[in-house]
């Protein structure tokens, strides 16, 4: 097989993409991970995020008001719960 006839975009040598996710210890991989609370005839302005941890996954309610405020507050949770000081407990 001659030099010239390989597939680069198959070499592992090649990088497709550079976008990286996001951390879990930065706010904005959380602001993804934060939903508004639905039900039927009603609407809602409540965020809430699930957090697993240690095959333990939990829901919590947030107080923010906005995306960004509840990713912050998302991330100041999952800190907590990796460190075993969840909201009463």
């Amino acid at each position: 097989m001659a030099e010239n006839s390989i597939n680069l975009a198959h070499s592992k040598t090649v990088k497709r993409g550079s976008a990286r996710t996001a951390s879990k210890t930065a706010a904005i991989y959380w602001q993804s991970k934060v939903y508004l609370e639905k039900k039927p005839g009603w609407t809602s302005s409540t965020y809430y995020v699930r957090i697993q941890v240690r095959k333990e996954r939990r829901k919590f309610v947030l107080k923010a008001t906005t995306k960004e405020a509840a990713g912050r507050e998302a991330l100041e949770l999952y800190l907590k719960v990796l460190t075993k000081r969840l909201p009463g407990q």
